[in-house]
């Protein structure tokens, strides 16, 4: 069992808007980090849902 099933992670917080520069010089923007974090979060809870469905239907 790998340790994110352990510890699933938390749906990520959209950046504040002073977090923000706005001025599209960073790298990477917080946005960025934000979008990848949220991928990673909602495909997670689409494995986990299917898991979960496979699991319950081969119970019965």
């Amino acid at each position: 069992m790998s340790n994110s099933t352990k510890n699933p992670p938390c749906e990520p917080k959209k950046p504040k808007s002073d977090e923000c520069c706005a001025g599209g010089s960073c790298c990477p923007c917080v946005w960025d980090t934000y979008r990848a974090q949220k991928r990673q979060w909602l495909k997670y809870q689409q494995t986990s849902i299917a898991l979960n469905k496979k699991q319950s239907t081969s119970v019965h």
